[in-house]
């Protein structure tokens, strides 16, 4: 790997850990080192496809096998940011199982009693 590609994929994972903070663990660097290489593969991957002037192959007049490669890639980093908690659905999961323990808004937006003396 190159130095250029080894500081994006430490400013990725640095952005992962920094969107979610339980995975500042030393357990769950290997799974965010693949997500992050993953997304930088799948980018380059993408970057590439963009640039072709079409998606059919001259000589067979198939769709470029490129595209099924780019779709693995994504399907791969779609499991990792599951596993990872860090997909809408499991977020929208997770907040739907918290239970507010102490609703501040509800109390600040609640009249004040007066105190009878």
């Amino acid at each position: 790997m190159s130095r250029r590609f080894d500081v994006r994929l430490r400013t990725v994972c640095q952005q992962i850990v920094k969107s979610a903070s339980h995975l500042d663990d030393k357990r769950y660097r290997p799974m965010i080192l693949s997500c992050a290489r993953v997304t930088l593969l799948g980018e380059r991957a993408w970057d590439a496809i963009a640039e072709m002037d079409t998606l059919v192959s001259e000589t067979t007049g198939e769709l470029r096998s490129s595209l099924q490669t780019i779709g693995q890639l994504i399907a791969h980093q779609h499991k990792l940011l599951l596993s990872l908690g860090l997909s809408p659905t499991v977020a929208d999961k997770v907040i739907k199982e918290i239970k507010p323990v102490l609703d501040l808004e509800a109390m600040r937006d609640a009249p004040e009693e007066t105190e009878k003396s």
